[in-house]
């Protein structure tokens, strides 16, 4: 079912165009939210407390002593062409997947919102051999849409690279994947957040949804202490798709709830149209 995932106010104009940094509003009548309140309010909100995992995350946050802060306007920067789409893949379960750069498990569903929240993994030269950059590249992600009949996703997340020295470097980015077209959002690529630090064994917590038409994705590093919320105008389509029995269509119906695909796996990549979690490495 469709699902109001709550309002929100404009902060700023970030440095491209089509994404808007936003605050998200407390309920009617609710006092203002300190910033360890609202992000476990917008990540935590839907899933039930009961669970164990899910409460002691909300205390992690909640005892984060936040800086005032630490809700940023991040500093974009797209990579043109580079993308994380999935590959074809092989079932090994119900829910479990593998292909040549990409491996994890799926949760068939229809939803608005994925969220995940991961340690960013230490990474190190591999026994592989480089890629045309003489480095490797992989990364963790969680990202709604994107395989099984899907021609985008939005995503978020973090890539890990290490060069051909051994120098490892750690980017969170995010992405709205869909077809290139004229009038396309930069933000079809992956696009690096260049004032979001992150370092090995860090906690970060991603969260992506879809209400009213327009892409909402959350991210932040509690051991950092920083987070930001943006809105995203959908991209540009060539086309309209043909609506099939449990799937909605992109264009004019792009806001209902949508089949999703979440992943989290250290040191790969994670995405696709149902819940899934795995693990993708490009070189």
């Amino acid at each position: 079912m469709p699902q109001d995932i709550g309002s929100f106010s404009a902060l700023a104009e970030t440095n491209i165009s089509g994404a808007t940094a936003i605050q998200w509003l407390p309920k009617d009548g609710d006092k203002p939210l300190s910033h360890a309140e609202a992000i476990a309010s917008e990540l935590l909100g839907p899933l039930d407390g009961a669970d164990g995992r899910v409460a002691a995350l909300r205390r992690r946050l909640l005892d984060r002593d936040w800086p005032d802060d630490a809700r940023i306007v991040p500093r974009l920067a797209p990579q043109a062409g580079v993308t994380h789409e999935l590959t074809s893949r092989e079932q090994v379960t119900d829910t479990d997947f593998t292909s040549n750069n990409w491996a994890g498990s799926t949760i068939a569903g229809t939803w608005a919102i994925a969220m995940g929240t991961w340690r960013v993994p230490a990474v190190s030269i591999p026994s592989t051999p480089a890629g045309n950059d003489g480095g490797w590249d992989s990364s963790s992600w969680v990202g709604i849409d994107g395989a099984y009949g899907s021609s985008d996703v939005l995503q978020a997340g973090v890539q890990q690279s290490v060069d051909a020295n051994g120098s490892a470097t750690y980017i969170p980015w995010y992405e709205w994947f869909a077809p290139e077209v004229d009038g396309s959002p930069a933000y079809i690529f992956q696009t690096n957040i260049e004032n979001m630090p992150i370092e090995p064994g860090d906690e970060v917590f991603a969260r992506l949804a879809y209400q009213n038409g327009q892409g909402f994705v959350m991210f932040g590093n509690v051991d950092r202490g920083l987070y930001f919320n943006i809105q995203l105008a959908p991209p540009a389509r060539r086309v309209v798709e043909r609506q099939q029995p449990g799937v909605d269509r992109r264009g004019a119906e792009l806001g209902r709830a949508r089949h999703v695909a979440a992943e989290i796996h250290p040191g790969r990549l994670l995405g696709g149209r149902r819940l899934q979690r795995g693990r993708d490495c490009r070189r």
